[in-house]
């Protein structure tokens, strides 16, 4: 498991980031400023935190994570200083190498933690950031990998991990809310004021006290407090959406001055987020009103429940009620995760970088979760107050959400690649805005609203799947060629005596079927078992699938009158749209190639412009403390990271 980590996951997703973003240079060297405990005046330290003058970047469970001292600048504490701001004693501490052609130094250490998930459930892994250069971009991070939680059983799992690894990175360059604030336009200026005095004040911030040892307690606000909101107007803003009206929230955003304790409690994210939040920058607004279809709508949702304590306002993952299995929500899901545009799209609204968003998922209707489903998909409710899912009203159902009438129904996941069930609770919900079809019926993540949605399980997986007795009698195959299909085709069974029973099945259900397009990827051929161990090379076809909807029986139905046991005469396949089921797929953060790299099927090559500079008008960035004045960059270049592993904290996986 180590090395798979060390060799495989962090330099995969590392090399993604790598191929998918330019970025603003920092100054040269990168360096991390040395930690102070205590100063005599303003940029005069008295005291340095760590023995020897050190850095860390984050803890785990309490124990500091150091940055290595060749990446450190310098700093000088002093015995005493005057009023005057004259200081005696000097004591210096060097600066390290630094490095030189480098935008970003990842730490990376696999050790446990008490946010840390276990058997395969909670947290795998998480980031954070702890230096920015001279335009706030972030230049050093931690990212921990939970080392109980990592699995390298399958490719699946592998895969996830890759794309844990980038979820993380994400996070420790852009994706969180002590970042939002820090954005900035185009041209470097900030998008949130500063305060002309000190660039790293903000007029926006407000402390408050907040606790959950023995119950949810807050006072706001509290200049003493242990926690700091930060307003970030024109990046962050409240929204009226699934019911709830931006006039009616008592949060913070926009009044911190009359938000009041019993206000504030209400907003946290645990229990619930009382208020609708989206961030609102120009490319994310666009990027999310094509995703999802929606002319009008005016921003991405950010999740409105937290993980942790829950003392904060606002979340770092996308909603997952209407994006389920982008790689920014806060949950992975049961099948491959996927990148849109929309998230590239908050790196480009930073300030800091430029992406190349045909590194993106290739989309496609129909295959992921809320693509090109339209308003009421984005921003009603899940379920109406009738019990009916929303935004199918009027049409053909999908394999988004489900509603009463579809409890413990099967079908197949929109990418066909699981089968699916839907599972409804029927005890009370947790809070009112979360009962669906009824006054007790509601679905079972609280990160996705409670919204009664279809779930697979590994099990059901069309490649990874187990097989047992009911997949024999259904004829299926697990198989990396292996899709999910709705059938109600069933094995007869040969008794002896030259009897044959046949086990009827009054409706369809979800079964995984092997297939084969064709050269032209107009029709696919559908096959099911033919021996009884699961083998998939033991096949033979039922038909060939033309269009969405056709019906395939079996050929050979007729001989299940006689002593075989082979065929599958009892009902019949439905067939899943060709153009889905042998589209060109990639998954840029697991092929590492562009879409414009890709072929369409014919072996031409799929291009589109890219641009590949990215200029700056008027960098007039902000500066920390005791950096000097850089150049402005004229344009910008691939983003070079280096990861540095902690070698003696890895130690641990075995």
């Amino acid at each position: 498991m180590r090395d798979f980590v060390r060799t495989d996951a962090v330099p995969r997703a590392v090399s993604y980031w790598q191929k998918t973003l330019k970025v603003r240079r920092a100054q040269a060297p990168i360096r991390a400023g040395r930690s102070c405990r205590s100063q005599w005046l303003p940029g005069k330290c008295a005291r340095v935190r760590y023995d020897g003058g050190g850095a860390s970047c984050g803890s785990i469970d309490g124990t500091p994570i150091m940055i290595p001292d060749e990446y450190l600048d310098e700093l000088i504490t002093y015995g005493g200083c005057y009023t005057d701001g004259t200081c005696i004693y000097p004591t210096v501490y060097p600066a390290g190498t630094g490095y030189s052609d480098v935008d970003m130094v990842i730490l990376v250490t696999a050790k446990p933690d008490s946010d840390c998930g276990s058997n395969g459930v909670g947290t795998f892994a998480f980031a954070l950031s702890c230096q920015r250069d001279q335009c706030d971009r972030p230049t050093f991070g931690l990212i921990n990998v939970c080392p109980q939680m990592i699995d390298v059983t399958s490719q699946f799992a592998k895969d996830e991990l890759v794309g844990t690894m980038i979820h993380e990175l994400t996070h420790a360059l852009v994706f969180s809310t002590s970042k939002y604030p820090l954005f900035r336009y185009a041209d470097g200026s900030p998008r949130v004021p500063r305060d002309p005095a000190d660039s790293q004040l903000r007029p926006y911030s407000t402390r408050y006290q907040c606790s959950t040892s023995g119950g949810l307690s807050v006072t706001y606000p509290k200049s003493s407090g242990n926690y700091m909101y930060t307003d970030a107007p024109g990046v962050v803003e409240v929204s009226s959406a699934r019911g709830m009206n931006k006039e009616d929230c008592k949060c913070p955003t926009g009044r911190m001055s009359s938000t009041s304790s019993d206000d504030m409690q209400k907003c946290l994210l645990k229990p619930k987020g009382s208020c609708v939040y989206k961030v609102v920058t120009p490319k994310v607004v666009e990027k999310a009103r094509d995703y999802f279809g929606c002319s009008t709508l005016d921003g991405m949702e950010l999740e409105n429940h937290g993980s942790g304590q829950g003392c904060t306002v606002l979340e770092s993952h996308w909603e997952q009620r209407i994006l389920e299995g982008e790689l920014m929500v806060p949950v992975t899901g049961f099948s491959y995760n996927f990148m849109s545009e929309i998230t590239l799209a908050l790196f480009e609204d930073s300030g800091w970088y430029l992406p190349d968003y045909s590194m993106a998922t290739k989309m496609y209707k129909g295959m992921f979760f809320g693509y090109k489903q339209g308003c009421s998909f984005a921003e009603d409710k899940c379920i109406n107050d009738a019990g009916a899912v929303t935004f199918e009203n009027g049409r053909e159902k999908t394999s988004h959400f489900c509603s009463a009438e579809d409890d413990d129904e099967h079908r197949c996941s929109l990418d066909l690649k699981t089968k699916v069930q839907c599972t409804i609770k029927h005890e009370k919900a947790p809070c009112p805005q979360y009962q669906y079809g009824g006054p007790v019926k509601h679905g079972k993540s609280f990160y996705g609203d409670y919204c009664p949605i279809w779930e697979g399980a590994s099990a059901w997986d069309c490649e990874l799947g187990r097989f047992d007795d009911m997949s024999r009698l259904n004829g299926e195959l697990f198989a990396t060629d292996s899709i999910c299909l709705m059938s109600s085709l069933r094995r007869s069974q040969y008794l002896g005596g030259g009897k044959v029973k046949i086990i009827p099945n009054p409706k369809q259900i979800s079964a995984c079927h092997r297939v084969e397009c064709s050269a032209d990827r107009k029709s696919y051929a559908v096959f099911v078992a033919v021996g009884y161990d699961g083998n998939s090379n033991d096949v033979r076809p039922v038909g060939t699938c033309y269009t969405a909807g056709q019906t395939l029986k079996d050929p050979n139905g007729e001989y299940s009158k006689e002593v075989s046991a082979y065929s599958y005469e009892e009902g019949y396949l439905t067939c899943a749209d060709p153009a889905l089921v042998c589209a060109v797929k990639n998954y840029p953060h697991l092929s590492l190639q562009s879409n414009n790299e890709i072929s369409d099927g014919s072996g031409t090559i799929i291009c589109s412009a890219v641009e590949t500079r990215y200029t700056s008008r008027n960098m007039s960035c902000y500066f920390q403390p005791d950096y000097s004045v850089a150049a402005p960059p004229t344009s910008a270049r691939p983003l070079s990271v280096v990861v540095t592993l902690v070698t003696y904290i890895f130690m641990i996986i075995s």
